[in-house]
């Protein structure tokens, strides 16, 4: 049986498989992935909700290169710097 983590960010509760997760800047490109988990603060949590990355939802790396990430989320391509992207945690 695997092992479940249960995070709870600013309120949001999901739950995730500690075995299978990752950050988004360490996803492979042409791979729809679930966003598990945003682990930062505040300001870039909301950042990352108003522009549709949130917990729960599937995204699909487009490219994953040395600074940025392209992801897309409901048909809108989004670019995030690898910095930020290291902070979505990601599963399968």
């Amino acid at each position: 049986m695997s092992q479940l983590c249960k995070r709870v960010i600013y309120g949001i509760q999901m739950h995730g498989n500690v075995k299978s997760s990752y950050s988004l800047a360490d996803a492979q490109e042409n791979r729809e992935v679930t966003v598990l988990d945003l682990v930062c603060d505040l300001s870039v949590f909301r950042s990352l909700i108003s522009i549709g990355i949130s917990p729960g939802r599937k995204v699909r790396i487009l490219i994953n290169r040395k600074k940025v990430v392209l992801v897309t989320v409901d048909n809108s391509i989004i670019a995030l710097s690898r910095d930020i992207a290291s902070k979505v945690i990601v599963g399968e």
